[in-house]
């Protein structure tokens, strides 16, 4: 073969890997679609009525001090006196605003809290927003064509195709001045973590 026909062949299959590098750079997007996100924003009420025990260690009950009146009172019932301290007295006490809405339940008995119950309902709602990218479509297989050009000896250029898998790769390759073809082989022996 001679060296014209040589450098022709060469010339060809620069231009051609130039080709197929800009048609490649433009139809890139054409198909490989990005990764689609879709964005959901979700208002929650709360329509749970939460209840919070009066057990220990939820809610403490102090005693803090008594206060006595000195006014000393004629014709006082004690009979009356001890069925008002012997009783259960029911207490409910209710605030509500914008954001929340809390009723407190008290029991007193014999000048002592016996059972409270606390219970409220939030009523600003919450904003959930989902944010879901489609990551179905993944590439891990490719089809490469190049040159293989020796420094020193330009004669030796080899025009090559290779297929390449997450395990292995495979291909053949020409070299006009040799006139023959070559098989290419190879396996995965080392694998580099991605940074992200």
């Amino acid at each position: 073969m001679s060296k014209t026909t040589q450098n022709i062949i060469v010339g060809v299959s620069v231009i051609l890997l130039l080709g197929f590098t800009y048609g490649g750079y433009r139809l890139y997007p054409v198909f490989n679609k990005p990764q689609q996100s879709t964005t959901d924003t979700i208002i929650q009420y709360d329509t749970v009525l939460h209840y919070i025990p009066d057990s220990i260690p939820y809610y403490i009950v102090t005693h803090d001090s008594i206060i006595y009146h000195d006014t000393i009172l004629e014709n006082v019932d004690t009979a009356a006196i001890l069925k008002d301290y012997f009783a259960v007295h029911y207490y409910e006490r209710h605030w509500k605003d914008s954001l929340v809405d809390v009723t407190v339940e008290d029991y007193i008995s014999q000048n002592r809290s016996i059972e409270n119950i606390f219970k409220y309902k939030l009523l600003k709602p919450q904003t959930i927003i989902n944010t879901t990218i489609d990551n179905t479509i993944t590439y891990n297989r490719y089809l490469y064509f190049g040159l293989d050009m020796p420094i020193k000896n330009m004669n030796y250029t080899e025009i090559e195709a290779i297929y390449s898998s997450n395990k292995f790769y495979t291909g053949v390759g020409y070299t006009p001045e040799l006139n023959s073809f070559d098989i290419k082989l190879g396996m995965k022996v080392l694998q580099f973590k991605k940074k992200k």
